[in-house]
Order: C-alpha cells, then structure tokens, then sequence
C-alpha cells in the first residue's frame, strides 16, 4: 500500500491523499491511525469507506472516521497502471506532531510514518515575520557571500533574494509558478533523514498555495535529504517553485527537531 501527497496533512482541515494497492493485492484494506509521540487525533473519510459507525467529527462539512474499510475503488483515475486500486481520502489531524496510519490487510500489517506540516496562518494585515538573515561565508568559509536565512541547524542559502526579500516579476512566472534556487546549509551534527515543505502563510491553510521543489511540470510537494555522518557541512542545492507573492514559510524536520524559515515573496509588476 502506498499513500500519495501525505506530506500535506497538517492541522485544522481534512487534507486530500490518496490511497493506492498495487496488484499483488486484492484484498480489503484496513487503515487507521493515530499520533505516536503523545496525544492526538488521526482521522479519515473516503467515499468507498464501509466503516458504518457514525462519525467522530465533522469538519468544514465533511463527515470523518476513526478508520477506512476499503474494497474495491470506485473512483476513476486517470492513468492508473493495470491491476492497481486507487481511493481518494481526507486525513485530518488535531495538533501538531509525529502520526502513523496503520494499514492491515489479509496476510501483511505495515506502518506509514509522517510529522504533520505545522505552519501558522497570519492574521489579516499582519507583518511577515521573516527569519533572521546572516552571510553565509559566516557560517562556513566553504559557502558564498549570499543570505543564509533561518536560525540553524539547517539554513536556506537564497542568493537571489534582495533587501530581505525575493523579487519577481509577473513576466518571470511560467505555467503559474516562478522557480529560484535554494542551497540548503546543515550543520555538521544534523544527520539522518530531512524533510523540508513549505506553502503561503498569509492565506487560507487547507492545501493551496503550498511551495513545490524541483524542475518538473508538477512540482514535488517535499525535498526529501539523507545527510550521512560527516565532519563538516553538509549541502544540498535545490529549485523551490513559488505560486504567488506574499509570506511564506519552510517547515524543516531532522530527527532531532523542527525549525521553521520565513521569507517574503514581492511581486515587482
């Protein structure tokens, strides 16, 4: 079993993923899940959902369930490989933190692990409260001259950004989306695996406006890093797709914490 675009899920709303079994599975599908590092609320809600007890809670209209029973699909997917089953799905989680959704099925039983992205929403006219800016070479003499943004242990390097901010005009977005390169910075004593996501802060939480990563025409929602054991700096570069101007926000977690990295996006005309 495989879950698409869990890297959205975050606090507040019920977040779209989606669910897929590849062919060497026929069988119904439980799942269900719940927060591993203390308390907390996982909930679900597909419309091929045979779970027939009421509803936990509901959401912004939508009915949600402690768990999915799951046979065959009955939505229609584009593209969808032969022998594949396909579910759409809401997820919502009530607070921030570490979840698993638990998936069991006749003969396997497996565990799908993700840290929700936790980013504030601003209130209406407030600031953006950017994230403090140092030279990189400071940090490190093997980095350049440009703005190393964040308080560490992990720094975005955003050497286009001027005057605190990056700038762009209408004419240099493409297909809806502006693209900028990012140098991802850590310091010598983050290893192990990085996720790093981001969206708008300054609008509406519910999936929209997030950040995308890479060069494709559909842009990853996550930048995902393994940093091995090292003595030094590790680095990663990167391109970041960018919907729109305003505040935005990186939510960057290691396996020791989670750091978060504001920037401005100013539209130039």
């Amino acid at each position: 079993m495989y879950v698409l675009s869990g890297e959205i899920v975050g606090t507040g709303h019920s977040y779209k993923v989606v669910w897929a079994a590849d062919p060497s599975f026929a069988g119904p599908i439980r799942i269900r899940g719940g927060r591993i590092a203390g308390k907390g609320q996982l909930l679900l809600d597909a419309p091929d959902n045979y779970w027939r007890s009421a509803p936990v809670k509901t959401v912004e209209g939508t009915d949600l369930y402690p768990e999915l029973d799951l046979l065959e699909s009955h939505s229609i997917f584009p593209n969808v490989p032969a022998g594949w089953r396909m579910w759409p799905s809401g997820a919502y989680v009530d607070s921030p933190g570490c979840y698993a959704w638990q998936v069991d099925g006749v003969g396997f039983s497996e565990l799908i692990t993700f840290h929700s992205l936790d980013l504030p929403t601003l209130a209406a006219g407030a600031g953006c409260p950017v994230s403090s800016q140092q030279v990189a070479h400071n940090l490190s003499a093997e980095f350049g001259n440009g703005p190393a943004v964040g308080s560490g242990p992990i720094y975005a390097l955003m050497g286009e950004m001027q005057g605190g901010a990056l700038r762009y005009s209408q004419s240099q977005y493409t297909n809806g989306w502006v693209s900028s390169k990012v140098l991802w910075m850590a310091k010598p004593e983050v290893r192990g695996h990085v996720l790093i996501r981001g969206r708008q802060i300054d609008s509406r939480s519910d999936g929209s406006n997030l950040l995308g990563f890479g060069m494709s025409d559909v842009p990853e929602v996550a930048l995902q890093w393994e940093i091995a054991p090292q003595s030094g700096w590790a680095s990663l570069p990167a391109e970041i797709r960018i919907p729109a101007p305003g505040c935005y926000a990186f939510q960057v977690d290691t396996q020791q914490a989670t750091a978060r990295i504001v920037f401005q996006v100013v539209g130039i005309g």
